[in-house]
């Protein structure tokens, strides 16, 4: 039994199988300021849905960042600071505040989203190919849904199928059945 939860390399793995499994790399950046106290605490994690701009506390200090939808899949890693600027401007536009802060450069990074076409994962058995199980496709939420995915996955394995949760909708299949439909407040 192999199973597949590459992350954003698995559409890279299963493809060593032989097989086409849509999980593509996606660069997110974070940026981050330097301490900043001016915005009270707790504070959630705060998006604006309108730009995609979102932030949270880090520490002292604000993570702040956005997905860019122009940038085309790739394994890079490396902070984009041209897309810095556009950030900046959605997130001025909502929080003024943040105009006060100063950017850590040296803690500011770039990481990988694992995207399908529809931004859900894929789960289960791969029908074309016997004791092979995908878990991925997360869109940057794989590690909250780990423990979850975890419980499904041996069940697919143990007993044939997950049964605590139906994961029919998310099975591989469903790109072989014509449009999917799509999650639409990825960030």
């Amino acid at each position: 039994m192999a199973v597949n939860s590459a992350g954003p390399w698995a559409g890279a793995v299963a493809a060593l199988a032989g097989l086409n499994v849509p999980v593509m790399p996606y660069r997110r950046n974070i940026y981050m300021t330097t301490p900043f106290p001016q915005i009270p605490r707790p504070m959630p994690f705060t998006f604006d849905v309108g730009s995609g701009f979102y932030m949270r506390p880090e520490g002292a200090s604000i993570l702040m960042g956005e997905a860019n939808p122009a940038e085309p899949s790739s394994y890079t890693t490396t902070v984009d600071w041209e897309w810095l600027d556009t950030v900046l401007e959605h997130g001025l536009a909502r929080f003024p505040i943040l105009e006060q802060a100063g950017l850590a450069e040296q803690q500011c990074w770039a990481g990988l989203y694992e995207v399908t076409p529809d931004h859900n994962p894929i789960l289960g058995s791969n029908p074309a190919l016997a004791g092979y199980v995908d878990a991925s496709g997360f869109s940057g939420h794989g590690i909250m849904h780990a423990p979850g995915c975890g419980l499904l996955i041996a069940e697919e394995i143990l007993d044939g199928r997950a049964h605590t949760i139906n994961i029919d909708e998310l099975r591989i299949d469903r790109f072989a059945n014509g449009p999917t439909h799509a999650e639409r407040n990825v960030f």
